[in-house]
């Protein structure tokens, strides 16, 4: 991009709405148009906390170029504060939708979601499936799953923290994101891609 910082986010057009969570206090607000966003890196302190909504933002403006993830990220001034700027989805999580989901449309959307596993693993998005699998987003009308949430991508853990890294650690992940030992909630949705499907 030209520059980290991609416009001023005007506050006195948005209306906050609701706090979303997580832990980079991540919060819905609204404009005066009804659009909804999500705004993450309210609670920034460090530097160490501004790496980690760029790395985000990097990720998802990557994600942006497949299929698999949502769109329009950027990195706005909040009170003089770089944060994150992302379309807010509306729809049902992942595990909502498992719930109430036909046989027929378990698979389609299992398969679905296979189909971006290799984009994650090339980004290490480690928590793409999400603790609750609410990382992902079945929009009203569609049994397509959209990826929102990349703040385990790339060297940042979901919470935060600094990922081990080695020569071998994609060799690990390749197996690591498929073992429901290791990573429960991706080990569930990707547990049954052999080798020769990667």
């Amino acid at each position: 991009e030209n520059s980290r910082v991609q416009n001023e986010f005007a506050d006195n057009r948005w209306t906050k709405k609701e706090k979303i969570g997580g832990t980079q206090g991540s919060e819905k607000w609204i404009d005066t148009d009804g659009e909804e966003i999500v705004i993450k890196g309210l609670q920034n302190k460090t530097q160490k906390d501004l790496d980690r909504t760029l790395s985000e933002c990097l990720a998802q403006k990557l994600y942006s170029h497949t299929e698999y993830g949502i769109t329009s990220p950027h990195i706005a001034l909040y009170k003089g504060n770089p944060v994150l700027q992302k379309p807010f989805m509306r729809g049902v999580t992942l595990k909502e939708k498992m719930k109430t989901a036909s046989t027929s449309e378990k698979n389609f959307i299992k398969n679905n979601l296979k189909d971006g596993f290799v984009t994650d693993l090339l980004f290490g998005n480690r928590d793409v499936i999400g603790l609750d699998e609410d990382n992902i987003v079945l929009v009203q009308q569609s049994d397509i799953p959209i990826r929102i949430d990349f703040g385990a991508s790339f060297v940042f853990r979901a919470q935060g923290g600094i990922k081990d890294f080695n020569a071998k650690s994609l060799e690990k992940e390749i197996y690591s994101f498929r073992d429901s030992n290791i990573n429960p909630q991706m080990g569930k949705y990707f547990g049954d891609i052999s080798d020769k499907e990667l």
